[in-house]
C-alpha cells in the first residue's frame, strides 16, 4: 500500500516575496492599507531626499546666465529593495548576484518608466511651440543599456526626436560602435531617428575633412540635446587621474577625486582616449581638443537622468554629479537613499 505523502503547498505570500526578489515582478498586490503605507513612506523619502540634494543642486540657467529654476535637480525616483524593508537599509552586497541583479533591474525598469515620460513632455512641448527637432542623448553604460531593454512600448511615436550616443568625454572604455547601437535601439523603439558619432573616443593622427566632417555633423546634434539619460559607474584606472574631465575642468580638485578613487570613482563622467592602435594616451598628449559631450553641454540640458544601481561605490560620484550641475531626475534604491539621508556621512559627501 502506497504511503500517502501530505505535500503542504507554499503560503502564497512566500510565492510573491520570492518572485520579488527575482525580479520577475515589480508591483505586489496587497490589502489596500499595506499599498497606501509603503507607497507613502516611499513618497516621504523621496521628498526628504530631494530636499537634502538641492541643497548642493546648483540652479538651472539658461545660455544668456538668466535663471530657470533655483535647481538643477527637481526629481528623485527612490526604488525599494524588497517587499516590506521600506523603513529600514538592506545591505546589499555586489558578491550576491541574484539580489543585486533584481534591485538594478527594478531600479531600470522605473527609469525606463521615467524617462519615457520625460521624453513625452518635451516632444509636446516642441509640438507647441513649433520647434523642428527634439534632441535627445544617451549615455553608454550597462545601466543605460538595461533602461533601453526596459522601455515601455510608448503610446505615442516621435518622429521629430534624434537619439544621439553620449561617448568621447562620457562613457569608460566602450567603444563608439556599442554606443551607437544603443542609440539606435532607442530611436527604433521610440519610432525616431539617430544619428551616428563616428569613433569620438579614439584620436586619428591624420585627421582630415572628411573624417571631421561625420563628427561635426554628430557633434552638432549633441549640442543641441535638450535631455539625457546615463548612468554612474565605478573608476578602474587609477594611473591616469588627469583624465576625468571633473577634475580637468577644476570642477573638483585633487584631493577630493583622490577620496573619490578610494569609494570606486566616476567612469560615466570619467574617461580615456586611444590612439588609432588601441594604446591609452594622456590627456596633456593629445595632439587635438577632445570630442564628444562635455560637462558644459550637459549643464545646458533642462533633464539629464541620471540612474544609479545599488553599489555603494557609486554614491559619492552621483553626489559629485549633482553638484556639478549635471543631474535633474535621480533614480536609485532606497538603501542608498538611506545612506544619504543619514548625517553621519554628510562630511564624507560634502554637505
Amino acid at each position: 500500500m502506497a504511503e500517502e505523502v501530505n505535500l503542504k503547498p507554499p503560503r502564497f505570500s512566500e510565492f510573491l516575496n520570492i518572485a520579488w526578489k527575482a525580479g520577475m515582478i515589480d508591483v505586489i498586490i496587497t490589502p489596500p492599507e499595506s499599498i497606501n503605507k509603503d507607497a507613502t513612506a516611499i513618497r516621504e523619502l523621496e521628498i526628504k531626499l530631494l530636499q537634502k540634494l538641492q541643497q548642493i543642486s546648483p540652479p538651472l540657467l539658461d545660455p544668456s546666465g538668466v535663471m530657470i529654476r533655483p535647481h538643477k535637480l527637481i526629481n528623485v525616483h527612490v526604488v525599494p529593495n524588497a517587499a516590506g524593508n521600506i523603513e529600514e537599509p538592506v545591505n546589499i552586497s555586489i558578491d550576491e548576484t541574484s539580489e543585486y541583479g533584481s534591485v538594478t533591474a527594478r531600479i531600470c525598469k522605473r527609469a525606463a518608466r521615467e524617462f519615457l515620460t520625460v521624453i513625452d513632455d518635451h516632444y509636446q512641448q516642441l509640438c507647441s511651440h513649433g520647434e523642428a527637432k527634439l534632441y535627445c542623448g544617451v549615455g553608454w553604460s550597462r545601466t543605460c543599456e538595461r533602461v533601453v531593454n526596459l522601455l515601455p512600448v510608448p503610446v505615442e511615436q516621435y518622429p521629430d526626436l534624434v537619439v544621439c550616443p553620449f561617448t568621447g568625454l562620457i562613457g569608460s572604455r566602450q567603444t563608439s560602435i556599442d554606443a551607437n547601437f544603443l542609440a539606435f535601439r532607442l530611436a527604433a523603439k521610440l519610432s525616431a531617428d539617430s544619428i551616428k558619432l563616428s569613433c569620438p573616443s579614439i584620436q586619428p593622427i591624420d585627421m582630415n575633412i572628411e573624417t571631421l566632417r561625420p563628427i561635426a555633423r554628430a557633434l552638432d546634434c549633441i549640442n543641441l540635446c535638450r535631455i539625457g539619460i546615463s548612468g554612474i559607474g565605478v573608476a578602474y584606472d587609477r594611473e591616469h587621474p588627469e583624465q576625468t574631465q571633473l577634475l580637468v575642468r577644476q570642477v573638483i580638485d585633487r584631493k577630493q577625486l583622490e577620496r573619490v578613487r578610494e569609494l570606486g570613482g566616476i567612469a560615466e563622467i570619467h574617461c580615456h582616449y586611444f590612439d588609432m592602435q588601441g594604446n591609452l594616451i594622456s590627456f596633456e598628449d593629445l595632439q587635438f581638443k577632445p570630442i564628444g559631450i562635455t560637462l558644459g553641454n550637459m549643464k545646458q540640458m533642462s533633464r539629464f537622468m541620471i540612474v544609479v544601481s545599488p553599489d555603494h561605490r557609486k554614491i559619492l560620484p552621483t553626489i559629485i554629479a549633482i553638484k556639478a550641475g549635471i543631474c535633474s531626475d535621480l533614480v536609485l534604491d532606497h538603501t542608498m537613499a538611506h545612506f544619504m539621508l543619514s548625517d553621519e556621512h554628510d562630511a564624507e559627501l560634502g554637505f
